[in-house]
This record gives structure tokens, C-alpha cells and sequence, in this order.
């Protein structure tokens, strides 16, 4: 903690031009705390303003820079004669407190699931399809593993009065299979 005496003794800290012996000689002392906080003490017999409301003599009051302090309404306090206070040591733990929460961070993230794998697919709108097996067993097995030309064989061609004539046929169509599931009616208005 640094204090800082101020008055109108050329030994103060802070010394107040006051020709009209007004301002006490050792008027206030202004204590200035390692993080910054700041507190005025009056010690005068003519009073210290403080935004101008009188202190009471004695009584350290907190204050900041953006107050105006008045000596016995004759003189101000001016700011710029108080140096500000090293704030290293708040970096320092701002600093200290952001490494924990990171490292804090990255543990969480690098440990096992306690509860298992997390299941990364999100849920998307899926269309209810037919069941398709109904088509593939309606399909004879044993046509599926043999190619087309071999499943088309020509008929043995009739004979007429002793005579063999081929009979032009209908060029065979392969079995279409049909599906056995029937969709279901819509509601109306849906």
C-alpha cells in the first residue's frame, strides 16, 4: 500500500499552492491499495469536499479518480499528480485464472466418455419406404443367379400332320414382380 500526504508543507507528497494559509500544512492523506483501491483520510480543520460533500475528520473514506476532492474549497486535488497503480499483479491473476479455465478446457474435452461413445448423427426426416424383401422373394431364386439369354429358351415347336412348324410366339416378358403391400388411403384435409 503507498500513501501520498497532502497539504501545503513543501514535505507532502502533493503540495497545494494556497497563499492564503487556508489549506492545512498536512491536509489529507490518500492511501492507495496494491489493487488499485483508494482511500482519503481529512486531517484538516477546514474540511475536504469529496463531490462536494464535506468528509468527516478522520474517517477514511473510499474514493476514485473520477471523484473531485476540494481542500477547504480553495483547491482540488489534481489526478494527474497520483500515479496510478501497477496493475501487473491483476494481469497476473487474470492470466492465471484463463490458463486454469483452459486447461480446465482441454481435460474435459480429452477424457474417456464415462457413459460410452456419443452417438454423433443428428436426426434427419426419413421417408417410410415399402418393404422391399416382398419384391425379392417374388422373384424366382434361381433366375437371379443365371444371366437373361438363359432363362429365355426357345419352345419346341409343334407338329402338324407329321410336319414340325415353328410357331412364332410372343417374345417372353420377364416376370414383374408386384408388391403385395397396399399404400394406405389419406385423411382428408392432411
Amino acid at each position: 500500500m503507498k500513501t501520498y500526504s497532502i497539504g501545503r508543507d513543501l514535505g507532502c507528497d502533493v503540495v497545494v499552492n494556497d497563499t492564503t494559509d487556508v489549506v492545512s500544512r498536512r491536509h489529507a492523506v490518500l492511501n492507495v491499495g496494491n489493487t488499485g483501491k483508494m482511500t482519503l483520510t481529512d486531517l484538516s480543520s477546514n474540511g475536504t469536499y469529496i463531490n462536494g460533500i464535506k468528509m468527516s475528520p478522520n474517517v477514511a473514506v473510499p474514493v476514485s479518480r473520477k471523484d473531485s476532492i476540494s481542500f477547504a474549497h480553495v483547491a482540488t486535488l489534481d489526478w494527474d499528480m497520483i500515479p496510478k497503480p501497477k496493475t501487473w499483479r491483476t494481469w497476473l491473476i487474470i492470466g492465471l485464472c484463463l490458463a486454469a479455465i483452459a486447461a480446465i478446457a482441454l481435460w474435459a474435452t480429452t477424457r474417456p466418455n464415462p457413459f460410452g461413445p456419443r452417438d454423433k448423427t443428428r436426426p434427419t426426416d426419413t421417408i417410410a419406404l415399402p418393404d422391399s424383401t416382398a419384391v425379392v422373394d417374388s422373384i424366382a431364386a434361381d433366375t437371379l443367379d443365371r444371366p437373361v439369354a438363359d432363362t429365355l429358351k426357345e419352345q419346341p415347336a409343334e407338329k402338324k400332320h407329321g410336319k414340325a412348324k415353328k410357331q412364332e410366339q410372343p417374345e417372353p416378358q420377364p416376370e414383374t414382380p408386384t408388391d403385395t403391400v397396399k399404400p394406405q388411403p389419406r385423411p382428408i384435409g392432411v
